[in-house]
């Protein structure tokens, strides 16, 4: 029985029999009461003295009395605490909640905790794999490991079944919840739950939370404890408080700027009574949002998106409020004024081309991360918006206080979760160590980006011309060659230089195949991609040339062992060379 068997051993050997005899009479009902000062008294002998510390035993007893004698026994009216009791309780843990509201902990790096329990979800333990969930869609941890059930209701929110805590109300509560990452991953996530976890569905709440809760628990505390504040008073991370930290942040990133914030919380957290059983409207109960606001997001975050708290995400890769606030939401942008934003194109007659070259699949994700930001019009107008994002981004960057090196990680946020993740797993580039260094590539990037589309406006428009594409106006100086050197380059040996390559790069190829035939373990894998050959020869063009000559037999492997390129995150800070060899006469 666990940590709990001192108190559930007595009540089903000794105190529930001798309840059970007694009669429903007045002589009955007066010892039932005299039980319960027996009770309270034995429970103060334990060192359970005060109220709060009685509250759980008392819980625990009167829920056994319901499942061994009968819901409705008349013992239960008096197996109770009194209303004075009940009173002085609240009181009590009123005051708490008002002690930690007047000791608000500051969130700054919101994004930094999201794409940690992103992160978790990909892991193999399912008490990590909870953790990341808690966060991500500020259930219970009961919840996930038991009832809960997720629809996906939009690409960034879910329909959620299996509320707890909901004092025995009939009707079933099913509500949208926004999530911090897609849709499909939180649903993905909890069915790898409940594939590792089969025997914690149906359980009692107290003995899901008795057997498995504690490894939630420590997996909250070894994940987030130095990305999020502990509460006052606490000394430890616990999976109930990430309920205070997902409402902020989600209230940061969806919370229409029309809506009440303890409103949003509200309906985001189930904090809903049913009025009628005949008829479920449900009405949302504002008081209990009280025990999640300890919580913010820093003043520093803040000025990064122009002084806004709430709803940052709203309009941005098709995120929409969740239904319930949705026409509320478009009543207040129709009255809106259309002013310039950041993700508004720059006048026409203000652009100036140039044009640099970029890799074909660079260019497909540039696509990909139109599509998530929600970019629209031509190739020429969705540069402008992109760029104009970029720039806001690198001015949220600049106003970033700096970190210690060792917490310093990349920011992941919804609406760019997918497309950063595609374009960064194919980059493979290293985090840089200094601000200037961030800004500073991310500016090539952004250069990178715009030449792509002017450059193809170039091409379209010389070929319709009958012309060739004009030269760069600035090209990089090389080295004057002699005729002896340009003559050697013309001999065989080069040519088998170029041979070698190429049998080099398939070998590779090859041999990541069979790394990933013999791995024992899934993350040990690697996904076949330009930057990961790239570690055994720079020929750029020769590796997409093979990439395509092979592009079917890659696929057929990627979809064999399920990964792709986003995989190669799991390799961060490791190369590929120190696990796969190829011979020395491949090369």
């Amino acid at each position: 029985m666990g940590r709990r068997a001192w108190l559930e051993k007595p009540l089903i050997e000794t105190w529930i029999p001798r309840i059970k005899a007694l009669p429903d009479t007045s002589d009955g009902r007066a010892e039932a009461q005299a039980i319960n000062r027996e009770l309270q008294d034995w429970w103060s002998s334990r060192g359970l003295a005060t109220l709060r510390q009685q509250q759980g035993p008392m819980d625990i007893t009167r829920r056994y009395l319901k499942t061994y004698l009968s819901p409705d026994h008349f013992s239960l009216e008096h197996i109770n605490f009194t209303t004075d009791q009940w009173t002085a309780l609240n009181l009590d843990k009123q005051k708490s909640v008002a002690d930690r509201n007047e000791s608000v902990q500051f969130i700054v790096r919101p994004d930094s905790i999201v794409a940690q329990a992103v992160r978790l979800l990909e892991k193999p333990d399912w008490a990590d794999i909870c953790a990341g969930l808690a966060v991500l869609t500020g259930r219970r941890s009961s919840e996930i490991l038991s009832t809960a059930k997720f629809e996906k209701k939009s690409q960034w929110s879910v329909t959620f079944t299996g509320a707890l805590k909901r004092r025995g109300e009939l009707q079933q509560l099913s509500f949208e919840i926004p999530t911090l990452t897609t849709a499909e991953r939180v649903i993905e996530a909890l069915a790898k739950v409940r594939h590792e976890l089969p025997e914690a569905v149906g359980l009692e709440v107290a003995e899901v939370s008795q057997r498995f809760g504690r490894a939630v628990e420590v997996a909250c505390d070894r994940n987030f404890t130095t990305l999020v504040p502990k509460r006052e008073g606490k000394d430890n991370l616990y999976t109930h408080l990430f309920r205070a930290v997902y409402a902020t942040i989600a209230t940061f990133w969806y919370c229409p700027p029309n809506v009440n914030e303890t409103e949003f919380k509200a309906a985001i957290q189930g904090h809903y009574a049913v009025m009628e059983v005949e008829n479920p409207e449900l009405r949302r109960s504002l008081a209990t949002s009280r025990h999640y606001s300890d919580y913010e997001i820093a003043d520093s975050v803040i000025a990064q998106y122009g002084g806004k708290r709430k709803g940052i995400k709203l309009g941005h890769g098709g995120i929409t409020p969740i239904e319930v606030f949705s026409q509320s939401y478009a009543k207040h942008q129709a009255q809106q004024p259309q002013t310039g934003t950041l993700s508004q194109p720059l006048p026409k007659k203000s652009m100036k081309t140039t044009r640099i070259q970029v890799t074909r699949e660079d260019k497909a994700h540039l696509e990909s991360i139109f599509e998530v930001l929600g970019f629209e019009g031509n190739q020429h107008e969705q540069m402008n918006q992109l760029v104009r994002w970029i720039q806001g981004q690198l001015r949220g960057l600049a106003q970033q206080p700096a970190e210690p090196e060792a917490e310093r990680e990349e920011a992941i946020t919804p609406p760019i979760a997918e497309a950063r993740e595609q374009a960064s797993a194919a980059l493979e580039q290293p985090i840089t160590s200094t601000l200037e260094d961030k800004i500073g590539g991310l500016i090539d990037v952004m250069q990178q980006l715009i030449a792509l589309q002017v450059g193809q406006q170039q091409s379209v428009g010389a070929s319709q011309n009958g012309a060739t594409p004009a030269a760069p106006r600035s090209t990089p100086a090389t080295p004057k060659t002699s005729p002896k050197t340009t003559q050697e380059s013309k001999k065989p040996h080069a040519r088998s230089r170029r041979g070698e390559s190429e049998q080099l790069i398939n070998a590779a190829i090859d041999a990541i195949m069979a790394y990933n035939d013999a791995a024992n373990r899934y993350d040990d894998k690697w996904a076949i991609s330009i930057n990961v050959l790239k570690s055994f020869t720079k020929a750029q063009k020769k590796i997409e040339q093979a990439l395509t000559d092979r592009a079917d037999e890659i696929h057929a492997h990627h979809q064999k062992h399920q990964i792709d390129i986003k995989h190669n995150y799991k390799h961060r800070g490791e190369s590929v060379l120190e696990f796969v060899k190829v011979s020395e006469t491949a090369s």
